[in-house]
């Protein structure tokens, strides 16, 4: 069987983590995968990938692994749309795009539940994958230049009013203060082009800290370095706890990545995280309201008036605050919810195990088109 896959590879960031996985695990069971890498800037080398970086031949099975808005369809004797929903709501341009495609793969039961409201065709689930070999609780820790407070609160994203940088910001200012022993440390860049990038983010903390921090706010650090996979459990191992409250998330694997390396989760109840994320395994933040996005706020059209978690009434922002001071003061308590966590991850999303699903269903497909 003949399998090609496009989208992103070489680049930081969930899309390319998603498709390297499956793209290798598919060709240990024995698939012969060809990529085609959406973006030819290979900002990340890796070998393994580039021995598939091959033309696939027009009877291959397509699967292009896309935001639908990019336009970058495949032709070929049957083509799956692999991609994830954010929102609880599609764009009608969305919807148009799903019917270049025999069948559609999504991230997670969100995804496939908001489709569903829209289409009436085949959807199937396929949840991102990770490496449970490098994410473990075990191994080196990070070194940092800085010396920062005793217990750190790790927030992993990339910055935008989805992820909810302000939810956090002011939750976390709101709640503790510098006789707190807290650092909380902020993993994020900034990819919008219109803004200056270098000090978009600086400016939008120090803003939050002179608004909500009040005379003695507590210790905020960011990190914006590109570093490996091997470093990213390396920083996750030398941090206590995992924090984003986003307003939706098609699967969001850093949740999975940090609890792996040992760190009690603290999210939001909503959207796709909450198919592995419930309240018994980690700390979640129930929403106020869905309500459709402004226009602007993500400084894309695409996302004008598609409905979200609000997150901002004062009582969500205090809960999202009273969460933190859970887990930094109960972190025996928070350890062991985190490992019923970390088990159900390891069983149910390894790249072997989501690989199998892949395979399992491409071979349907295959006897389907003989």
């Amino acid at each position: 069987m003949e399998v090609n896959i496009k989208g992103h590879f070489y680049e930081n960031g969930g899309y390319s983590k998603v498709n390297k996985n499956l793209a290798l695990g598919l060709s240990k069971l024995g698939i012969d995968v060809k990529i085609e890498p959406t973006n030819k800037n290979k900002s990340n080398y890796d070998k393994e990938l580039d021995l598939l970086n091959k033309r696939a031949s027009r009877d291959a099975i397509y699967i292009d692994s896309i935001v639908p808005t990019l336009g970058l369809e495949s032709f070929g004797k049957y083509k799956i749309l692999y991609t994830t929903i954010e929102t609880n709501s599609l764009s009608k341009n969305f919807i148009d795009f799903t019917n270049n495609y025999n069948e559609i793969w999504v991230t997670s039961d969100f995804c496939k539940k908001v489709l569903e409201k829209y289409i009436n065709r085949s959807i199937y689930v396929l949840p991102d994958s990770i490496d449970i070999n490098n994410y473990k609780e075990k191994g080196e820790k990070y070194n940092f230049k800085s010396s920062l407070n005793s217990f750190i609160f790790i927030s992993v994203f990339g910055w935008s009013y989805r992820k909810g940088p302000d939810v956090l910001l002011k939750s976390y200012l709101q709640e503790f203060s510098k006789k707190d022993s807290v650092t909380l440390l902020i993993n994020s860049r900034y990819n919008n082009r219109e803004k200056n990038n270098n000090n978009y983010i600086k400016n939008f903390v120090e803003d939050y800290i002179k608004k909500y921090g009040g005379k003695d706010p507590p210790h905020i650090v960011r990190f914006s370095k590109n570093i490996t996979e091997e470093e990213m459990a390396q920083l996750y191992r030398a941090c206590n706890a995992f924090v984003l409250f986003s307003r939706g998330d098609g699967f969001c694997l850093p949740y999975c990545e940090a609890s792996l390396s040992g760190l009690p989760v603290i999210g939001t109840n909503f959207s796709g995280q909450t198919m592995f994320l419930n309240k018994n395994n980690s700390y979640l933040l129930d929403i106020d309201e869905i309500s459709p996005l402004s226009p602007g706020l993500m400084h894309v059209t695409y996302w004008d008036n598609l409905e979200m978690a609000r997150l901002k009434d004062e009582k969500t922002i205090k809960n999202a605050g009273k969460l933190m001071r859970e887990v930094f003061e109960n972190y025996k308590k928070a350890k062991i919810k985190n490992n019923k966590l970390k088990k159900h991850i390891m069983s149910n999303y390894s790249i072997e195990e989501i690989s199998k699903l892949a395979y399992n269903r491409l071979l349907e497909i295959e006897e389907k088109l003989k």
